[in-house]
């Protein structure tokens, strides 16, 4: 008898490098139980590629850590995820904490951690919103961003 059990409690498309290509897949993130009870064990992460590909991220501990768990997986096959839960600047809150939400300092708004960025680098908008008039830039180019891209 398998004990341990997968809980979905998220899916989705996130964007993921392979072999040079920005390729779109599927994603579910959720709880992992074990045991007859079926106990909190800890957090997933999955990635299903194009091509059957399956990688995983496991933690007992932390949405995020599982995150970067699957980011290590889908290195072993020379990619890489394109998410904002992996930038250095995007931080949970404590009502945020695994829920796979977070902030990134400049962004208006939550950004959920298997979102693609679509931020200018963090160096470029720092530089740009040491001004009034460059923050005003900054902020117009991410509300149009949002807009506009996928």
């Amino acid at each position: 008898m398998i004990w341990k059990k997968y809980q979905p409690r998220r899916k989705g498309d996130c964007h993921i490098e392979l072999n040079g290509e920005d390729v779109i897949v599927e994603f579910e993130i959720g709880l992992i139980e074990t045991g007859r009870q079926r106990i909190f064990s800890g957090h997933y992460i999955k990635a299903l590629g194009p091509d059957g590909e399956e990688w995983l991220g496991e933690d007992t501990s932390s949405v995020r850590a599982a995150l970067r768990a699957l980011d290590e997986d889908v290195g072993h096959d020379r990619g890489r995820l394109l998410c904002a839960g992996l930038l250095d600047g995007f931080r949970e809150s404590g009502l945020s904490v695994d829920t796979g939400y977070g902030y990134i300092d400049g962004y208006p708004r939550a950004v959920h951690m298997m979102e693609r960025p679509r931020l200018l680098t963090m160096d470029e908008a720092a530089a740009a919103a040491s001004t009034p008039s460059g923050a005003a830039e900054v902020l117009a180019s991410m509300r149009k961003r949002m807009r506009d891209e996928p």
